[in-house]
């Protein structure tokens, strides 16, 4: 970006935190366990009672119940956060508790999941699936909780994941319709935030338009200013009544706005108005070299340059106000089929002055470039994401391989395979998957929706709200795969079981 970052500052808080969430949530999560094994009698802990191995209690625990209630409550108390009932500080906790809820009722819809996977696998994956599905539902809690962790991943990515390429998708549409032109003429390379450059003379104007080839060209300049004591971005450029507005308007009418911002007035970015709390009529003071002055707001826009803290000028209303000299930018338009003909001579009118031309083509592949390494993040973190849920996966197979280890003894004596051994394993872990995949899509697309009811709340900027179907395809690829990847050192263990051995264990 090139900006100077600051050294990193080392301090303790972070890692106190770190330290006390590790352990403590650790703590925590042996409560229920504890409190279990507390209740088991010393005779019923010497003597078998039930089938081996099989899971007893209620089939679906108060817990549950009460899981249902919080992501019910929670999911309500977002949808009033996004209608402004509620404090949008309120975010980082509902998304918790809706997740949270929807962990803990998962023995609800677990057990119903698992039985219509394995109807609708079974014809597919034969005598193996049925095995492994039976012993997934013999392990109700052990199952639920699993299953849990990849839902948790699923609907991090999901929603983290659709909200991030929203943004990306009006970022896009954004400065396609903004930056309209050819070629850029600067002076040097803009600050990161602010944009602003060296100034260029406004002598080059004419020279520019004198060029062959040379259409249209707008005087850009990006000045500081404060706004109700807050620093903002004034963007001052050229607009034409014969052209329609080069703005992503989100209160008022176009034309409308054109007219009265060649009138004096002034547009202001969507974070800022909601900020201040202004609208389309109101009156704003903007800070000048010559002191305070009041203009009427002709209309609220998207606008992404310093995170939309950001005010536009007509030109010469903004000369007159700040009194400044020459341009930071040239946007120049070339006449249709002279593209390159006005390129080589803008090369040279560069050449000759020290100057910087940049295409639009190169400013596009510019914000690709950065728009990819966002996405490379989201592909990154789902990446981490699923990873973490792949060792719930292996511990969960691991314990079950452990408890089947009599019966698949047994199964080998009457001539199954370690093949078919490997197969079940296998098996038990794509029923894991798919069994999570159904509320992890459905509830990650509604707290995707939530998310951007959310952003538009908070920016003032209605985002369209769009699923990728590749976002969608990819994290149901990347359960599956995860899963099958976690079950391979289990299933190979199972499948190196000694028959004699196996038959012995207790």
């Amino acid at each position: 970006m090139g900006a100077d970052t600051p050294g990193i500052t080392l301090t303790p808080g972070p890692f106190f935190v770190g330290a006390l969430l590790g352990p403590g949530l650790a703590v925590l999560a042996t409560y229920i366990p504890a409190r279990r094994a507390g209740r088991v009698e010393p005779l019923e802990g010497l003597t078998s009672g039930g089938a081996p191995g099989e899971e007893r209690g209620p089939r679906r625990p108060r817990a549950a119940y009460g899981g249902l209630m919080l992501t019910s409550v929670a999911t309500a108390a977002a949808v009033a956060m996004t209608a402004g009932a509620l404090p949008l500080d309120l975010a980082p906790l509902l998304f918790a508790l809706v997740v949270t809820g929807a962990v803990l009722s998962m023995p609800l819809v677990v057990g119903p999941l698992s039985r219509t996977w394995a109807r609708m696998l079974s014809p597919l994956l034969g005598n193996g699936g049925t095995l492994a599905f039976r012993q997934l539902d013999r392990h109700r809690t052990r199952t639920s909780l699993t299953v849990g962790v990849l839902f948790v991943a699923l609907v991090v990515a999901i929603s983290m994941g659709s909200s991030l390429l929203n943004n990306v998708r009006d970022t896009v549409d954004w400065y396609e319709r903004t930056v309209v032109g050819d070629f850029f003429v600067r002076g040097s390379l803009p600050a990161t935030g602010t944009s602003e450059a060296t100034s260029m003379p406004e002598g080059l104007l004419n020279e520019i338009r004198a060029l062959p080839g040379t259409e249209r060209v707008d005087e850009l300049r990006f000045l500081p200013g404060t706004v109700a004591g807050m620093q903002v971005t004034v963007l001052t450029r050229t607009f034409s009544p014969t052209r329609s507005l080069p703005l992503d308007v989100v209160d008022g009418d176009g034309p409308a706005v054109l007219s009265r911002l060649l009138r004096g007035e002034v547009v202001v970015g969507s974070v800022l108005a909601r900020t201040a709390g202004l609208a389309v009529g109101d009156q704003v003071t903007v800070q000048t070299r010559d002191g305070p002055r009041a203009y009427r707001v002709a209309g609220t826009v998207t606008e992404y340059t310093s995170g939309g803290m950001a005010v536009y000028m007509e030109w010469h209303t903004a000369k007159r106000a700040f009194g400044f000299n020459g341009a930071d930018v040239f946007l120049v338009q070339a006449a249709e089929g002279r593209t390159a003909e006005l390129g080589a001579a803008l090369e040279a009118l560069a050449s000759r002055d020290g100057l910087m031309i940049q295409t639009m083509a190169e400013f596009r592949d510019f914000v690709s470039g950065l728009l990819d390494s966002v996405i490379g993040f989201l592909w990154m973190l789902m990446g981490v994401i699923f990873v973490v849920a792949s060792l719930g996966v292996v511990n969960t197979l691991t314990v079950n391989v452990l408890e089947q280890t009599r019966e698949l003894g047994l199964l080998r004596a009457v001539a199954m395979t370690r093949r078919q051994v490997r197969r079940v394993i296998l098996y038990q872990a794509l029923g894991l998957g798919v069994v999570s995949l159904v509320p992890g899509l459905l509830v990650g697309v509604g707290v995707a929706f939530l998310l951007n009811r959310g952003t538009a709340a908070t920016l003032g900027t209605a985002v369209d709200f769009r699923i990728s179907s590749g976002l969608l395809v990819g994290s149901f690829v990347a359960t599956l795969v995860i899963t099958q990847v976690a079950a391979y050192l289990p299933a190979r263990r199972a499948a190196r079981l000694e028959i004699v051995r196996a038959l012995q264990y207790e």
